[in-house]
């Protein structure tokens, strides 16, 4: 069941829902996608079960201070990469092969390092970057201090550019309420046209 792709369009358009609203109450949802909140409890208990949506506890960084938020593209030399004692050892640990995944297994392991906290860390094709690290701290002169003493002694990583992430879609309340109103909207427009 895991990995596979939900067909039934209700399941997708509350799961949706709840991938831009993970604290919505079930009545709320219910409401989104145009259901009753025992059809739709029903249907979230299922989509738990098949494990396509979970429930956890989230903290939000903002509140322990990490309210800058950075990426950091990487550039790595796989032949180094390869020789890599670190890497080597998580390569048995872990039993994954791939090396770009093993560095970004490593780099995760560095979250909290220098008070930064590493939220995500992806491999990319292509340029500008083999990876690229998604990042908060409480300064600039945390990351500073994370790049420089933590990330860039890293063997196999050659570069690192950084750039400061200054607006997002989702933590923005307005656009968020908007986005809202389009879902609200496309919904009653549907309901009307049936």
């Amino acid at each position: 069941m895991i990995g596979e792709v939900e067909k039934d369009r209700k399941n997708r358009e509350i799961m949706n829902y709840i991938l831009s609203h993970a604290n919505a109450k079930v009545a709320e949802i219910a409401g989104a996608v145009g259901l009753k909140r025992p059809a739709t409890q029903k249907r979230i208990n299922k989509l738990l079960a098949e494990r396509k949506i979970e429930r956890k506890m989230v903290v939000n960084p903002d509140a322990l201070g990490y309210v800058n938020h950075f990426r950091i593209n990487v550039r790595t030399n796989p032949s180094t990469l390869d020789k890599s004692p670190d890497i080597n050892d998580l390569r048995i640990k872990s039993g994954i092969e791939n090396h770009q995944i093993l560095l970004a297994l490593l780099i995760m392991a560095k979250s909290g390092c220098k008070n930064v906290l590493v939220e995500d860390v992806c491999v990319l094709l292509g340029d500008p970057a083999d990876l690229s690290v998604t990042v908060r701290a409480e300064s600039i002169n945390q990351i500073f201090e994370f790049i420089t003493t933590e990330l860039r002694t890293i063997d196999g990583i050659t570069e690192t550019t950084t750039c400061v992430e200054s607006w997002s879609i989702f933590r923005d309340q307005q656009t968020v309420s908007y986005m809202d109103s389009l879902r609200r909207t496309k919904k009653m427009s549907k309901i009307a046209e049936a």
